[in-house]
């Protein structure tokens, strides 16, 4: 290990020698935390090693599907995200991702997580190139997209965040590209509903589905154990809700409430510094409305107008002006006064993190509070109001991924 003076000279801090097999080669090697290295040895397994405590593990693509004669030859390590991919020299790919865990029980003695478990085997998509060898593998700075190349190819791997939706005792949950799974809790069954379109969004409510892409809207009317599609309409929505019978799209600076053929009956505009609205949700007869400029607002739909509800609130810090970041999502209370948000932060100006902290807009008073979970070391992921209790609230965590920042 070199220490880089200013000067661009360099100073040794250590030398290690890492032990492999007699018929390993060492191809690749990267760190993946502070102090620990990974290696591609053309071996069926990934090895690490732990300079600071003198230790070593392995992860083995034989247990990630790929067989025990596939040669690593080629890792790359997604650190925004905990990614970890490996490259066989058969030209087949394995994934991992880095997960956590806390202290396990063994038998009714508790044990310390071995190295090796914290990295857990994810899917991954099936690529156009396999059986070619891979020179070269590349993480684009969000995490979110991979650069492969081969002799004559080069292929781009893109993550693609599956949506999932509850209403009551109706779930939607995407499981493919164009596909998603509709499971009933009273029934306890579940079938899958195919669809024609690359899904962006999906709705449920009662016995109507809904999903969308760039170009349309697509809504079904869901049976005991089956589908009927109702309609299909063209529409650049950003955002779609089904309540009963009616749609709430946003679209430009507008909310267009329609049926289920997208006949307009009624909408409502957004000024251009108010923004776009580009998240909806409905609890009862409460409509929350989040815009690109950040602009927070609680619609009232049992009223024939819309009116609002309390007062118009901004992401935004009262104290500097300055946007608290990216809203990801947000969820109305019961009783229409509450707003809860999950967002991203910047840390850095074309660069966003999940934020730690779970946000609420109160409309009576128009203050922004928060909960950060940081403390506990923690993010949330989701977020669900109950649907007669204004005050109680529910949030899903998971643990950071602080291993892999200095």
């Amino acid at each position: 290990q070199l220490y880089i003076t200013d000067d661009n000279s360099t100073n040794l801090i250590m030398k290690v020698k890492l032990s492999i097999s007699g018929h390993a080669e060492i191809k690749k090697l990267i760190w993946v935390a502070p102090g620990i290295i990974a290696g591609a040895t053309k071996e069926s397994f990934i090895r690490f090693w732990d300079v600071d405590k003198g230790e070593n593990f392995a992860l083995s693509v034989a247990d990630a599907g790929l067989g025990h004669s596939q040669q690593v030859t080629l890792i790359a390590f997604n650190k925004q995200k905990g990614y970890l991919i490996a490259a066989t020299a058969q030209g087949q790919c394995a994934l991992w991702t880095y997960n956590e865990k806390p202290l396990q029980k063994d038998g009714g003695l508790t044990r310390a997580s071995l190295p090796s478990e914290k990295w857990k085997n994810v899917s991954f998509a099936a690529l156009p190139i396999s059986n070619k060898e891979i020179w070269s593998m590349t993480w684009s700075d969000e995490g979110s997209t991979l650069a492969i190349i081969t002799r004559n190819d080069v292929c781009f791997v893109v993550e693609e965040m599956l949506c999932s939706v509850l209403d009551g005792n109706i779930a939607a949950i995407q499981v493919g590209s164009k596909t998603a799974i509709i499971e009933h809790e009273e029934r306890l069954e579940n079938y899958e509903v195919n669809t024609n379109i690359r899904i962006n969004g999906m709705s449920v409510h009662n016995n109507h589905f809904v999903v969308w892409d760039e170009n349309e809207i697509w809504v079904y009317v869901l049976q005991e154990s089956s589908y009927e599609k109702v309609s299909d309409f063209p529409s650049c929505a950003r955002c779609v809700v089904v309540r009963n019978d009616t749609l709430f799209i946003s679209i430009a600076r507008q909310i267009l409430i329609t049926d289920l053929h997208g006949v307009q009956k009624l909408s409502v505009t957004f000024s251009e510094t108010e923004g776009t609205p580009i998240h909806l949700d409905i609890n009862g007869n409460f409509c929350c409305v989040a815009t690109s400029e950040g602009v927070l607002k609680i619609l009232d739909l049992s009223k024939r107008d819309l009116p609002l509800c309390g007062d118009v609130g901004r992401f935004t810090d009262p104290r500097t002006g300055a946007s608290f970041g990216k809203i990801l999502s947000i969820k109305c209370n019961a009783d229409g006064t509450k707003i809860s948000i999950l967002s991203r932060k910047y840390n850095h100006p074309t660069k966003y993190e999940r934020d730690s902290r779970l946000f609420i807009f109160d409309t009576k008073t128009g203050g922004l509070s928060h909960h950060d979970f940081s403390s506990k070391f923690r993010i949330p992921i989701a977020h669900f109001w109950d649907l007669q209790e204004g005050k109680l609230l529910c949030c899903e965590t998971r643990c950071l991924r602080g291993s892999f920042q200095s």
